[in-house]
């Protein structure tokens, strides 16, 4: 028997690819937003990386310095979501009512905006390796989703009867234009690169309280 089957890191993952493709299978997604692209790239690595755990028949994650991007992505938007967009209201009021697309729209909004965000926290939080991202790190996981605002603001002027024009409310231009849109990205620049940095010594604090030499 491959010896990961026993560890608690596969499980945890594999249930997470569980979740995407239900909420992906439950809901209709655009490549415009934001939580579909980091949650797209979440699920690749997490696919490919139980391949990579089961073939080296290991617990280690692939790749630990783009899973600290992608959990500070994941969290960053699941915030975001839960904050801005469902005014910190929990989606279950539709469970278990008669309006089955409302139902269904409630657990894709739960799937990808916070069993996946909270999972791969977890996941960062409980298990290894330490001390494998740095703290340079920080500056393209913030130039990530910084990128994807100014190419949203570009499409939008450039393409203006496109679909999807404006993935977020808070992007709408105002009387002012794009201008006012473009500079709510430097707080989001400095609110990516704090959550990076809470995780990064997070993962420092950790390294020095386990007994396990990383």
């Amino acid at each position: 028997m491959n010896p990961v089957l026993r560890t608690p890191q596969l499980w945890l993952r594999a249930f997470l690819v569980l979740d995407v493709v239900l909420g992906y299978i439950a809901g209709s997604y655009s490549m415009t937003y934001l939580t579909t692209i980091t949650s797209c790239l979440a699920l690749i690595y997490l696919i490919v990386g139980l391949w990579w755990m089961w073939t080296r028949r290991t617990a280690e994650p692939l790749a630990p310095r783009l899973r600290l991007g992608l959990t500070t992505w994941l969290v960053f938007v699941g915030i975001v979501a839960h904050v801005l967009l469902e005014h910190g209201v929990l989606p279950f009021a539709a469970f278990g009512g008669p309006d089955w697309d409302a139902a269904r729209e409630s657990f894709t909004k739960l799937a990808i905006h916070y069993v996946l965000p909270l999972g791969m926290l977890v996941d960062w939080l409980a298990f290894g390796p330490r001390r494998r991202s740095r703290w340079l790190d920080l500056w393209w996981i913030a130039a990530v989703p910084t990128f994807y605002g100014l190419v949203t603001v570009a499409r939008a002027i450039v393409f203006p009867q496109i679909q999807d024009r404006i993935p977020y409310p808070f992007m709408e231009p105002g009387a002012d234009g794009f201008g006012p849109v473009i500079l709510t990205l430097l707080p989001m620049v400095v609110a990516i690169a704090a959550l990076g940095a809470l995780l990064l010594g997070a993962d420092r604090l950790l390294a020095r309280l386990s007994p396990r030499r990383y």
